[in-house]
Formats: C-alpha cells, structure tokens, sequence
C-alpha cells in the first residue's frame, strides 16, 4: 500500500512530526510514570512544519502580488494572520531550521521590492545570501524544496529584468541552472524531461546577456566549448530540441526560442520563415511575447529593402492588429492590468509609433533631414525613453537607424 505521506510538501518536518507523535504514545503505552511524555518535542515539531508551511505560502503571495496589479490578487495580508507569530518566532530566534530561515529571507526580499522601486545595492545582496543559504540547504538533499524556493527567486529577477536592470539577467541565468541540475539529478536514468518554462528561460536569457563572459568555456558535453550566450543557446535548443517535441507547450517554446536566436543573429528571414507557421497559444503572455519578436522580425526585414513592399507593410499592420485587440481583450478582461501588461501596452503604444515615423519620414523622404525630422525624431526618442523597459534598447537602436 502507498504511503499516504508520499509527496507531501515539507515531508521531511512533517515525518518528524509523525516520529515525535510516536514516541510520545510509546511513551504512554508503557505506563511508566517516571517517563515524561516528549510533548514539548511534538509541539516544537509541529512549530516548524507549520511555520515552514505558512511562511512558503506568504512568499508565494508576495511573489504573485508582485507579477500581477495588487487590485487583481484574490487576497490580502489580512488571510494570513498568523505570519506575524512566526515572524516574531523567528527573531526571537525560536524557529531555526534552515529552510524556516531561507523562506524568511525570501520574504524580507519581496517586501524590499516593494518598498524600493529602484535596485539597490542592498537588494542585490539580499539575493546574493538567497542563492548562497539556497544553495548550502542542498546538502540535506531537499532537491524539491530548493526548486521551489530558486523559482521564488526567478520572479524577483523576471521584474527587476522587465524594467532593465542588466545585473539581475546574470542572477537568472544561475537560479535556472540550479534548477536545471537538480532536476537532472532527481531524473530517472534513461528518462529525460525539461519543463519547457524552464527550457524558454535558459534559452532566451543566455541570448539577452551583455556579459559572455558566463559562457566562456561551459562544458557542452564534449562539443566545442562556446564563447557567447547565442553559441550556447544554438548547442542547448538542439540538445533538447526532441525532447521538446514530446508536449504542446514544448513545441510552442521550442519554435518561439528558435526564432528569437535566429532574429538576434539577424537572420531575419530564417526567423520569418519559422513564424509562418506558428502554433496556437493560450497563455496570454506568451502569445503576447510571439506577437511582439513577429513584429519586430517584420519591421527588421521592411527596413533592409530598397523598396517598402505593399504587403509588407499590409503584414505588419494585421499582426499589430492582432496584438492591438489582444492587449484591448486582456485589459478589459482582468480586474486590473499587470506591471506585465503594462509592459506590452508600453511595447504597442512604441512600436505604432515608431512604425509611423519610418513610413511618414524615411520611407518616403529618404535621406532628407528636415528641421520637421530631426524635431520628430527627438520627440519620439524622449517618448521611448520616459518609461524604461528592457524594450527601450530595440525601439532606440532602431530610431537612431532612421537618419
């Protein structure tokens, strides 16, 4: 018969739990007066398994009302009303198991994202004694725990990335390699499986990153060893390109990050030809993100032309179309828009833009720089530049190229 305590979150406290609860009716059973019952030890027992359960809960919390609006999350601080208990447990220095620490840590981190909006140099440490306490806890062999607690951290990353914070791209890149080789330890042999989220954040990471210096040398299991993050991510997209193949989502990654390497090669037209057949998405972001690298792969390959093609610029406008009414659906559908709705809102209101100086200016006037031009082009550059994303370096690459 299975054991009901099987893949139960924290088993490792909460067999503890069951092992105290044991002994205290050994105890009893053996009706020896002299032997005090352990219920000290069971209730402390119990303390750290519920701590560490309620304190995973918050940072869960935390971690989603940070990706979504605050108005949008189903729940409020107030429907966790014990966190302060153990909070104050915690300092008083009561609750010391690591994981209990490490969640707290966790905790301290998403609570200093929202009071600093900006990076700090303090914020960046708190992440940094994250990874390292994260990283010491894999020793008492909780692969499952550290996951969850390295994908916490992924999110802290995601919005400091989002709003163009260069560092934070290296401090993804190592939580997901973390992940990535404990779950190739927990991996049965001869079986290989890659949640393809975690496959897409590899791969599109390893292609945005300034810094090669990360990729210098990686082993890449006997083939030559790679210089920068699009020679890796070429070596780990074909690596795993069959075993994406295996579910729906995987193909949807595999085709997005293939096309994503190939556009940030300026192989435009190689890009363009996987998107012709692009598979159909339900996740939100996702599709928003496909339509977004489709947009820019189509304004790419219209600006290396002699001439601007009709249906080229018929093209651009159906998917920016598409993408128009996406966002409209999106934002109208949800209670409150996402700092990640935000962010592709930002995108379309740039790209229209954008798209309007090429085909009122350059398109048509050539070369000519008019004081209306030049006047045009610094209006639109201060637009793109009043709200930083990590957007803004395409959108000012592209308008410094119109001249």
């Amino acid at each position: 018969m299975e054991n009901p305590r099987k893949n139960i979150k924290f088993e490792a406290l909460l067999e503890c739990v069951f092992l105290e609860e044991e002994q205290r009716k050994r105890i009893i059973a053996s009706g020896n007066r002299a032997m005090a019952p352990n219920l000290s030890r069971v209730a402390a027992a119990l303390d750290e398994y519920y701590a560490l359960y309620q304190l995973n809960l918050y940072c869960a919390y935390l971690s989603y009302k940070n990706i979504v609006h605050h108005e949008a999350v189903p729940y409020q601080e107030e429907d966790f009303p014990l966190i302060p208990a153990v909070i104050q447990l915690i300092e008083k220095g009561q609750l010391q198991h690591p994981a209990i620490l490490i969640y707290n840590q966790i905790r301290l981190l998403f609570l200093s994202l929202e009071k600093e909006k900006q990076a700090t140099a303090a914020q960046e440490k708190q992440l940094q004694d994250c990874m390292d306490a994260i990283k010491f806890y894999e020793e008492k062999k909780q692969a499952k725990v550290c996951i969850e607690m390295y994908a916490l951290l992924n999110n802290f990353c995601i919005k400091k990335i989002n709003a163009g914070v260069e560092i934070y791209k290296i401090y993804f890149w190592q939580l997901n390699c973390n992940i990535l080789r404990l779950e190739e330890e927990m991996q049965v042999k001869g079986i290989v499986y890659y949640d393809p989220n975690l496959f897409r954040n590899l791969v599109l990471i390893a292609i945005s990153m300034k810094d090669h210096s990360v990729f210098k040398g990686l082993n890449t299991e006997g083939e030559n060893s790679v210089q920068n993050g699009l020679e890796w991510a070429d070596w780990f997209i074909k690596k795993n390109r069959k075993v994406l193949t295996n579910s729906h989502l995987g193909k949807i990654y595999l085709q997005y990050c293939s096309a994503y390497l190939e556009f940030e090669r300026a192989n435009f037209a190689r890009a363009y030809k996987i998107f012709q057949n692009r598979m159909r998405v339900q996740h939100t972001f996702t599709n928003l993100s496909m339509k977004a690298l489709h947009l820019k792969i189509l304004y790419e390959m219209n600006i290396r032309k002699a001439t601007v093609l009709e249906y080229d610029k018929i093209e651009i406008r159906q998917v920016l179309d598409a993408f128009r009414k996406l966002v409209k659906y999106e934002t109208k559908m949800r209670q409150a828009v996402s700092y990640q709705l935000q962010i592709y809102i930002d995108f379309l209101n740039k790209y229209r833009k954008l798209l309007h100086f090429f085909y009122r200016y350059y398109a048509r006037m050539g070369n000519q720089k008019t004081a209306k031009f030049l006047e045009s082009k610094q209006q639109l550059k201060l637009f793109i530049e009043e709200k930083h994303y990590a957007h803004n370096d395409w959108f000012l690459e592209k308008l410094e190229g119109i001249s």
